[in-house]
């Protein structure tokens, strides 16, 4: 150790720090143990000017340190010592003696060796340091984003050039996902810099497709635990846990966050053409990864396993025939992050693994309103989201409407049998829906499940008779927007006139026709609201008597719109559907805006009195307008003004 080495890390300076860092640089082997003072700066308690300084020695000297291999050669040994000892129970019980006996393994070591081991020691705890940094709150953000950086460097220099280190990376990922003190300028550090690489991308997802496997497993114990009430399934929840900081409900959002942030890939359909085929085996012209491998073309991309055996035969049969394989066969390693195919079906992994967790409810809905638009298009087997949107349709309300949108898309695009779509759809719209904070976008998704012309005729006059229960429970906005579903409803199908127009007699039948007249006689509905499915509930046997209570309405607004099932509705060229956009986020306020702004028309009568009334009561005035009637007080009960 050198002099200056020796001085005491409480007593240093961040100018001696720069100058530790200076001679580590100029001179490592003979001033290594400066490293060890930098290490000490990086403990609590912290000086951020010194921490930092300190930090960005410690990585210039781990990085080169790599790139000379003096690190890389030690770490591969131990890490294909570690690979033996989990295959091999025997060499594990041989390498655990041999360990007892620590002086006469020294004295059988070379001194290169003993560097390499006593720098590999000393590069273990700088990582630690980087990690305690990255999720200790006491660190400030500027300091968290120099950690990530610093080790983020190591990541694509530890294993080798042009190699990247998921050994590392996966525990940076954990740290940040599951760390209580990680500030937010660290995930935009992420988001910006490092997740648009490949290779980051790759192994962010695989990372959060772990971590949420755990969590469900947590969550399964702590349920099984709670309802038999097992110490021993408590303490195997803590140990799967990991010892996290956070709570289950902030670690999904934190990784919702960065699920959010990583757009889907979704390979190309491979071409007719051999010449666009060939222009399509070299996707990673144009992406980038973050060890270089890609840029400097000493990648390639690796089989899928789970690819058939013809498909991997014609991948094999096509890569031998490019022009300059041979050559570049050697030199090139096989990579799964550069595998596009692979991208995807790691991107699929990790969103079905995350939504098997236990999501808060403000995630729920937020991952609903993704689900459908990105993550479904950009997955291998889109069907494997039906039983999560199932589950999601008994929530009900909006939640259950998003996730019909998804059903509605798997049944549309990619063949899901859902015989029962109409019915869950129909069993959505209740008097709440019309009240709801989310109700635009609600009946935007119930309009386009309603447009489709497939919809048998005994569907479409159930909704159409139970948005007309609906206009009139619901307010004033919400009677409107039911008449116009109803007006868009029967235009698309003119079998549902007869709502409108019943014949005055029914045809010659059976008895059940005459138990009908006879209960419409008594004044009673055939149609039977409580019945969940619309098939079942004889709605094409009634009629829309609900029209004439809402023309009788006490908001002019809403009798006024009953006008518009006036016209011939079954003439499509002088008819056209009403556009609903207007009436979607229309309220009880809006409409009493427009009533109170609306002009009068000029020339309307006014009332005109000759002479001011006198009173509120006042006899002289009120005797003219009111003849016949007797407003004198009784001769007991003086007037009063």
């Amino acid at each position: 150790m050198t002099t200056a080495a020796a001085a005491a890390p409480a007593a240093l300076t961040a100018k001696q720090a720069k100058l530790f860092g200076e001679q580590l640089q100029h001179d490592p082997m003979r001033h290594a143990n400066n490293a060890v003072v930098l290490l000490q700066c990086l403990q609590e308690p912290l000086q951020e000017p010194l921490a930092r300084g300190a930090m960005q020695a410690l990585k210039l000297f781990f990085v080169e340190q790599h790139d000379e291999g003096q690190l890389q050669s030690h770490s591969s040994s131990s890490s294909s010592a570690a690979k033996r000892h989990k295959t091999n129970p025997a060499a594990a019980a041989a390498a655990a003696a041999s360990s007892s006996q620590p002086e006469q393994q020294q004295q059988q070591q070379t001194p290169e060796e003993l560097y390499a081991a006593w720098l590999s020691r000393q590069y273990a705890a700088y990582i630690h340091a980087l990690l305690q940094l990255l999720g200790s709150a006491s660190a400030s953000p500027s300091l968290q984003v120099s950690a990530l950086a610093a080790s983020m460097e190591c990541v694509r220099h530890e294993a080798g050039p042009a190699v990247f280190s998921n050994r590392l990376f996966g525990r940076i990922i954990s740290c940040m996902l599951t760390g209580s003190g990680v500030q937010p300028e660290v995930y935009s550090l992420l988001f910006t810099k490092y997740l648009h690489c490949l290779d980051v991308r790759f192994y962010t997802l695989a990372a959060i497709t772990r971590l949420a496997q755990q969590h469900a497993v947590r969550g399964e114990t702590a349920a099984a635990a709670a309802a038999g009430g097992d110490s021993d399934a408590e303490d195997e929840e803590a140990a799967v846990g990991g010892g996290s900081s956070r709570g289950s409900a902030d670690v999904s959002r934190t990784m919702f966050d960065v699920l959010s942030h990583i757009a889907p890939i979704v390979p190309p359909k491979q071409p007719q053409q051999k010449d666009q085929q060939q222009q399509q085996q070299s996707p990673l012209a144009d992406l980038q990864s973050w060890c270089g491998a890609a840029e400097a073309g000493l990648v390639q991309a690796a089989g899928d396993s789970n690819a058939s055996a013809k498909a991997r035969r014609k991948r094999k049969q096509q890569q031998q025939e490019e022009p300059g394989a041979a050559a570049a066969a050697p030199a090139a390693a096989a990579a799964a992050w550069a595998n596009l195919k692979l991208q995807q079906r790691c991107y699929g992994d990790a969103w079905l693994a995350f939504l098997r967790t236990d999501l808060p409810h403000d995630i729920y809905r937020k991952v609903l309103l993704k689900l459908h638009s990105e993550v479904l298009p950009a997955l291998v087997n889109p069907l494997l989201l039906s039983d999560f949107l199932s589950h999601s349709l008994d929530r009900g309300g909006l939640e259950g409407m998003l996730a019909l949108n998804g059903i509605f898309r798997l049944v549309t695009r990619h063949g899901l049998e859902y015989p029962a779509f109409y019915a869950r759809l129909y069993g959505l719209l209740t008097p709440a829906a019309f009240m709801h904070k989310q109700r635009v976008q609600f009946f935007q998704l119930a309009d386009i499940f309603l447009s489709s012309s497939m919809v048998p005729a005994y569907t479409a006059a159930a909704f159409a008779k139970k948005f007309g229960r609906l206009a009139l429970r619901a307010p004033p906005a919400g009677a409107m927007l039911a008449l116009g579903f109803i007006h868009n409803i029967i235009r698309r199908h003119p079998s549902c006139m007869v709502l409108l127009h019943k014949p005055a007699a029914a045809a010659a039948g059976g008895g059940d026709e005459d138990s009908d007249e006879a209960a419409a006689a008594a004044g009673r509905d055939v149609y039977d609201e409580a019945q969940p499915d619309p098939a079942k509930s004889r709605a094409v046997e009634s009629s829309l008597w609900e029209l004439a209570a809402l023309r009788n309405h006490y908001c002019p607004q809403v009798a006024s719109m009953c006008s518009v099932l006036d016209k011939d509705l079954a003439n499509r060229v002088r008819t056209s559907e009403l556009d609903l956009v207007p009436l979607l986020p229309a309220s009880y306020a809006s409409l009493m805006g427009q009533e109170l702004g609306r002009k009068l028309r000029k020339g309307v009568a006014t009332a005109f009195y000759a002479a001011p009334p006198q009173g509120l009561w006042d006899a002289a005035l009120l005797g003219e307008e009111l003849q016949g009637w007797d407003l004198s007080l009784g001769a007991e009960e003086p007037a009063q003004q």
